[in-house]
């Protein structure tokens, strides 16, 4: 459990830095950290308290759906049951991202972030099922 807070909290660094909640010393840092996983495209980028965040909206939801599957993952559903909404999410990621290239739609902040934080949530979720599910059952031994 220590791990998955851990992972939560990690995640939830864009955030806590955007709200104010972490020091200036550390949120420099939290801005160096962050700043090489995202492109920053103007217009793509959530302003809290006038400020932009260190991620795109997209990336601002992937975190949050990181961190709330790795604080709320249960092995209720199956392996696969993971792995499709993974698939449905960067699905919607890919339609929203074409659809916004090529002019069909502004980016639209709601949706970039309702499609990160499915896939974060989904990734994250079956992270920790398949951790606790290896744990439980005995290793199997190898061929070969």
């Amino acid at each position: 459990m220590l791990l998955r807070l851990a992972a939560a909290l990690l995640s939830l660094l864009p955030w806590l830095r955007a709200v104010g909640a972490i020091p200036p010393v550390l949120a420099a840092l939290v801005d160096r950290a962050f700043f090489p996983l995202c492109h920053h495209l103007e217009g793509r980028v959530l302003l809290i308290h006038g400020e932009a965040m260190c991620v795109c909206s997209r990336c601002a939801g992937l975190y949050a759906g990181l961190a709330t599957g790795f604080l709320l993952a249960t092995p209720r559903l199956e392996d696969g049951a993971y792995r499709r909404l993974l698939t449905a999410g960067l699905v919607a990621i890919a339609l929203d991202v074409v659809t916004q290239d090529t002019g069909l739609h502004a980016p639209f902040h709601p949706v970039r972030l309702a499609t990160g934080a499915l896939v974060g949530w989904a990734a994250a979720a079956w992270m920790v099922v398949a951790i606790s599910r290896s744990r439980r059952s005995p290793p199997q031994p190898q061929r070969g």
